[in-house]
């Protein structure tokens, strides 16, 4: 599909922009942490280290990598703009034929996901929203979340449907994106709370659930439930909180293909209305609720919201590039201190 070529290129665009950034970062340090072992009192350089002009080259080959990198990452994403289509320019008209409401930009969507309440400066795009029967919501989100001293654009697709009734947080993450930079949903959440699955559901999502509501996670999730996920919504996340379903997509919808939105229409048609016959009978047992209407029952306050992790998403996905920074730098300063 267009959306996972689409997803392939930005994954192979970020890691050779990481590769190429430690490469040169690591030459750079050596050729800094060498040069003051290799100058002689006379000005000169010893025996076995490089000359002055060829430092000098070496510097500017990796500034000129440097350079390249940046203009690289920036072309990248400047070529987005190709994959906008013709498609986006016909939604108010699809909007219109099919009853639905088209909106160009709303800022600040008040849904209960979590991930609406990441970042700031959050704003839904070119999304379409029902105007009659279940509720529905279709199409892009963008926020900016901190990146060290700096902030960071994500751009995601999501797709909101209003359940009956209200049930516990439930997290299902896509096994094939996770960590912020992989398409990972950037926010924190302690993982301790993962639920294994039956059979291979394992190896698709990591199941996520509070504590003490495991049972009430696989009754939801039910092994049929599951195997629609995998059909329809794999590389996607899917979320329950309250009386909303969320599948989130890494990939924002504004490059989408015709055939990206007919699986998208499919997911609330089929998903959707598979979770609804799942959690019609679903009640809290930890509540005493039987003279409550169904629609007006609660989830016990324990149930409501999965803990959170001590470390931003941030922070989780750039520990390992940290990590292999600092290992270099140890290594480089240990050579050249053996080498002087």
């Amino acid at each position: 599909m267009v959306l996972r070529q689409r997803e392939q290129i930005r994954l192979g665009a970020l890691y050779a922009v990481i590769a190429v950034t430690l490469l040169s970062m690591g030459l750079g340090i050596g050729a800094l942490t060498w040069s003051p072992y290799a100058a002689d009192h006379n000005g000169g350089f010893t025996v076995g280290f490089p000359s002055s002009l060829v430092l000098l080259s070496v510097g500017l080959l990796l500034i000129a990598i440097m350079v390249g990198t940046i203009v690289a990452t920036v072309l990248y994403y400047r070529s987005k703009r190709v994959w906008m289509p013709q498609l986006a320019s016909r939604l108010p008209a699809f909007a219109a034929a099919n009853h639905l409401l088209f909106s160009r930009r709303d800022s600040n969507p008040e849904y209960p996901g979590t991930l609406f309440a990441v970042g700031n400066d959050r704003v839904a795009l070119d999304h379409l929203r029902s105007t009659s029967g279940r509720y529905f919501d279709l199409g892009s989100y963008h926020f900016t979340v901190s990146a060290g001293s700096s902030a960071a654009l994500l751009k995601w697709g999501f797709i909101a449907i209003q359940l009956d009734r209200r049930l516990p947080h439930m997290l299902m993450e896509a096994t094939g994106h996770r960590g912020w930079a992989n398409g990972g949903v950037p926010i924190s959440i302690d993982r301790t709370q993962s639920i294994s699955l039956e059979g291979d559901f394992d190896s698709y999502f990591t199941l996520y659930a509070p504590k003490d509501y495991e049972s009430d996670a696989r009754y939801v999730f039910a092994p049929d439930l599951m195997a629609l996920l995998i059909d329809e919504t794999t590389q996607m996340h899917v979320e329950i909180v309250d009386d909303w379903l969320f599948v989130y997509s890494s990939v924002d919808f504004d490059g989408a293909s015709l055939e990206d939105y007919q699986r998208y229409f499919r997911i609330i048609e089929v998903v959707g209305a598979k979770t609804l016959r799942q959690t019609d009978r679903y009640e809290d047992d930890r509540l005493q609720q039987a003279s409550v209407p169904a629609a007006e029952r609660v989830v016990a306050a324990d149930g409501r919201r999965l803990r959170n992790g001590r470390l931003s998403p941030f922070g989780r996905a750039m520990a390992p590039v940290y990590i292999a920074m600092a290992v270099v730098i140890v290594v480089i300063v240990v050579i050249a201190n053996l080498a002087s």
